[in-house]
């Protein structure tokens, strides 16, 4: 936990950063090592995590496959090994898509806040487009999710996947002056954002603020209006009402940059046969 550096819980709740994070740069693979037990149970680990493009241009996607570190050499795992990504009831994959899985068994998608329909954990709309998530399809084996394309409303707004250095700055509203929860994207600088004080983010926008909120500001009960998806400029007084107002405030749009995956893998008494019976790796391996 970055607040109280407790250990995280699956049953932490929601905006808690719960999701383990790793970013790439320089288009290196990216190898997280995870120890196991040797023993006859089978485990399932349900894996939800968070893929940043840290590099220095965009991503066109990644691959992850589970292998071992052999004297500093990946080695692919292979079919019925005893580690594989699978279904929640511990059943490996063969060939399948996220097409044909639950979001919550394979799936790669943007922060709801930005996209997608309202839900269960998500009582509003996302920002830009209010009806579909900005996410990859995915392939996947038993040892690989290899991503494919990229919905057609991200990539219509953004090009590839963002960047961390390169996303596009925002307008943000604290609606409960907690700085532990997340806060409202109430606009986007459409153009170049120049920051002038690198401790807030605050700068200027070079080209225009524009919302793709129904209409900019609140509504009479202090709510930021719901998406309708379509792009109008914020107007001036607006503007400087919002300058006025500690609790607007400029930032990077980082979860552009953020990719939520989500997927399970299983780990069974066959580990004891492998090269290295208490270890296994995860490569990511980003597309340009």
């Amino acid at each position: 936990n970055p607040y109280d550096f407790s250990d995280k819980m699956c049953s932490d709740p929601l905006q808690s950063s719960k999701r383990w994070k790793v970013g790439g740069i320089n288009g290196q693979p990216i190898d997280v090592y995870f120890s196991v037990a040797t023993d006859t149970l089978t485990t399932v680990y349900n894996s939800m995590q968070k893929l940043t493009d840290n590099d220095a241009r965009k991503w066109k996607g990644f691959k992850a496959e589970l292998g071992f570190m052999v004297n500093g050499v990946f080695t692919k795992s292979t079919s019925l090994d005893g580690l594989g990504f699978s279904a929640r009831t511990g059943k490996y994959f063969t060939t399948t898509t996220s097409a044909l899985q639950s979001a919550e068994t394979l799936s790669a998608v943007w922060a709801q806040g930005l996209a997608g329909p309202a839900d269960a954990n998500h009582p509003a709309t996302g920002y830009f487009d209010p009806i579909y998530r900005f996410s990859y399809f995915l392939n996947a084996t038993e040892d690989m999710i290899d991503s494919g394309l990229i919905t057609s409303n991200y990539y219509a707004l953004f090009g590839d996947w963002n960047n961390l250095s390169g996303v596009p700055y925002a307008y943000y509203y604290d609606d409960d002056a907690n700085p532990n929860t997340d806060n409202t994207l109430m606009a986007n600088c459409d153009g170049t954002f120049v920051v002038t004080d690198p401790v807030t983010s605050a700068g200027t926008c070079s080209g225009t603020w524009v919302t793709y909120r129904s209409q900019a500001g609140l509504d009479a009960s202090g709510i930021a209006y719901p998406s309708d998806g379509v792009k109008k400029p914020v107007p001036a007084d607006i503007l400087a009402a919002w300058q006025a107002n500690y609790l607007y405030t400029n930032a990077p749009l980082e979860d552009l940059a953020n990719l939520g995956l989500n997927y399970y893998i299983t780990v069974n008494k066959l580990n004891a046969n492998w090269k290295t019976p208490n270890q296994f790796v995860l490569r990511f391996t980003p597309k340009y």
